[in-house]
């Protein structure tokens, strides 16, 4: 549990950055949020 934790976090920092650094489109970064929130 804590790996998968871990693990979900590690996503979530990369998706931010590339939120933060507009590498990654508004309407993606929700989707990826939404999935990350399924995990």
């Amino acid at each position: 549990n804590n790996v998968h934790l871990h693990a979900c976090m590690g996503i979530g920092a990369v998706v931010k950055y590339l939120h933060d650094t507009d590498l990654l489109e508004k309407n993606q970064y929700s989707l990826v949020m939404k999935y990350l929130e399924q995990i």
